[in-house]
């Protein structure tokens, strides 16, 4: 009942997994190295999943969850939380070795600015070992358009060359909007081990990790949703 009266609080409807488990497939390796691709992208980690093409994989009713194998990201672990639940290791080339964005996330805003740890090219994507922190006090002159938030740098492509040092101003990056105002998305619900998808139309512009609009096509209500990918968003609490 408690899951239920979550579900109905965002618009969501309980037929839409009922579907989805029903459609359920086995996965193959090509599909299971997206997840865990786009995971470390996340994670601000660098590297790229060691697993064949042609590897099968049990069927999932819901989107497996992909999550750090050990202490590192030297291996993920990927799981499916209903149904038939299964639980897969996969290693990680170069994996170990970029912090995790969580670190830079964890550095205070307001009396810091970010910069660049190397000089870098045009077209660079920002990864959390590209920022480092400085303090205010130690900039000379502060440019305009600066951005305190990490999380609105990560995962944007430079639109110039910068030096290492360079203070990382909003005329620098380009815009990597993951869910654009007008397009259909697919909007999640977990709760627990639950996942509960339904389709809907996005409000507003987003990149990744940003809280956006989006309204429920089935009731047509609208609510707050995270980023998490392309066209894909999650509302409530996400709880593994």
């Amino acid at each position: 009942m408690i899951l239920r009266g979550f579900i109905t609080a965002l618009g969501l409807t309980l037929p839409v997994l009922t579907g989805a488990a029903q459609a359920a497939e086995p996965l193959d390796g090509r599909q299971i190295a997206v997840l865990i691709n786009d995971a470390l992208e996340e994670a601000g980690q660098s590297g790229r999943a060691l697993v064949s093409p042609n590897r099968g994989f049990p069927a999932c009713s819901v989107p497996p969850v992909v999550a750090r194998g050990g202490r590192d990201w030297s291996t993920a672990r990927v799981s499916c939380p209903e149904g038939r639940e299964w639980s897969r290791v996969v290693r990680i080339k170069d994996g170990a070795r970029a912090p995790r964005a969580a670190q830079v996330r964890s550095k205070p805003i307001g009396d810091t600015v970010w910069v660049l740890d190397a000089s870098l090219p045009r077209g660079t994507v920002i990864a959390a070992h590209h920022l480092r922190a400085m303090p205010v006090r130690q900039v000379d002159r502060m440019p305009d358009g600066v951005i305190e938030e990490a999380t609105r740098i990560l995962g944007r492509t430079l639109k110039a060359n910068l030096g290492e040092g360079r203070v990382i101003q909003a005329r620098h990056l380009e815009h990597d909007w993951f869910v654009t105002k007008g397009d259909r998305l697919v909007i999640e619900a977990r709760v627990g081990a639950a996942s509960i998808q339904t389709g809907g139309v996005a409000l507003e512009n987003g990149q990744l990790g940003q809280r956006v609009r989006v309204e429920n096509a089935r009731s047509g209500r609208a609510i707050s949703a995270t980023v998490k990918g392309r066209n894909f968003v999650v509302a409530g609490p996400n709880i593994q």
